[in-house]
C-alpha cells in the first residue's frame, strides 16, 4: 500500500510498503562451557553465530515535488541478508557473604551491503561489567552493578551513540518466608539523561531519562 505526503519541515515523505516483501528469518548455532575452577571460582564461556535472511528495511529516493520541497519517497522492503558472531566470558568468585563476578561481551554484525537499513541499532562491539553481591544476613541483600558499553552506530548513516557507563545499586529483603522480597535501588546512577536520538527528518526526538529511582514488592504464589 502507499500513503498520501506527508509534511516535515521542508521535506514530504511517502512511504509505502511491497506487497511482495516475504517474512525476516534468523537462523543460529550456539554453544558454551562451564567450568568450576575451585569449588568458588567458575568460568562461563558462551558462543554464537547467527544468520540473517532477507532483513526489513527502507529503500529511500528523494525527487523534487511539484510545490519546490524535497520529496522523499520511502519504500519499505527487503534489503538483504546479515550476519552476527560473538561471544560472551563471565569469571565468577564467592568468598562467604560476598559474591562478584566480572564479564566481557564481543558483538558483531555485518550487513551484505554498506549502509543497508535494516530498522535497528548496530550492536556495541564491546562490552565490560562488574557485579558485586553481598548477602548481609538471611533477610537483606546488597548488589551493585557496573556496565561499559563502546559506541552504537545506527543502521543507515555512520552516525553513532556515545559509549556509556552504566551502575545500579540495590538493596532487598526477603519477607514471607521467602516467598516475597521487597527491593528498593537506583537504575543508571550515573546518566540523568541521555540525548535524543533523532528521527527520519534529522531535526525532531526529545531526551529520555537515564537516572531512576524506584521501589518495588513482589509475592510468589
Amino acid at each position: 500500500y502507499q500513503t498520501a505526503p506527508l509534511s516535515t519541515g521542508d521535506i514530504l515523505f511517502q512511504f509505502s510498503v511491497d506487497p511482495e516483501m516475504e517474512s525476516e528469518q534468523a537462523w543460529s548455532l550456539e554453544g558454551g562451557y562451564h567450568w568450576n575452577i575451585r569449588e568458588n571460582v567458575k568460568l562461563k564461556s558462551e558462543l554464537y553465530y547467527m544468520w540473517y535472511k532477507e532483513l526489513i528495511g527502507a529503500r529511500t529516493e528523494f525527487e523534487q515535488a511539484a510545490s519546490g520541497l524535497t520529496l522523499a519517497r520511502i519504500l519499505i522492503d527487503n534489503t538483504g541478508d546479515a550476519e552476527g558472531y560473538g561471544c560472551e566470558l563471565e569469571l565468577e568468585y564467592e568468598a562467604g557473604p560476598v559474591s562478584c563476578s566480572l564479564w566481557y561481551a564481543y558483538n558483531d554484525f555485518t550487513t551484505e551491503y554498506d549502509h543497508q537499513s535494516i530498522r535497528a541499532f548496530l550492536p556495541a562491539q564491546n562490552k565490560v561489567g562488574l557485579t558485586l553481591r553481598w548477602r548481609i544476613d538471611e533477610s537483606w541483600t546488597a548488589n551493585t552493578q557496573y556496565a561499559y558499553s563502546d559506541l552504537v552506530s545506527e543502521d543507515v548513516t555512520d552516525n553513532s551513540l556515545a559509549p556509556t557507563h552504566h551502575l545500579d545499586l540495590t538493596l532487598a529483603r526477603r519477607l514471607f518466608e521467602g516467598r516475597g522480597e521487597a527491593m528498593i535501588g537506583v537504575m543508571d546512577l550515573l546518566q540523568k539523561e541521555y540525548d535524543p536520538v533523532v528521527g527520519l527528518d534529522q531535526t525532531s526526538g526529545n531526551p529520555f531519562p537515564g537516572r531512576t529511582f524506584f521501589c518495588r514488592l513482589q509475592y510468589r504464589f
